[in-house]
């Protein structure tokens, strides 16, 4: 199940997005240097509980743009 990642900051990268999604389940995360990813989960449940739990946070300093992707 697959998760888009929007309004990323530059300095953001994969490693750190990774800490925290890893938090979810087992997860491949994938960054685009046009500031948005995808984080791609193993089980639909941890990405239903990431989605649920990060969705307009914070992460480093920037509001989380999270939705369902079709990719």
């Amino acid at each position: 199940m697959s998760l888009y990642i929007g309004k990323l900051s530059e300095r953001v990268g994969r490693d750190e997005l990774e800490r925290v999604f890893r938090r979810f389940g087992h997860c491949n995360v994938k960054v685009k240097r046009e500031g948005y990813g995808f984080v791609v989960f193993d089980f639909y449940k941890d990405a239903e509980k990431a989605l649920r739990e990060l969705k307009g946070r914070n992460i480093f300093g920037e509001p989380l743009t999270l939705m369902w992707s079709n990719k």
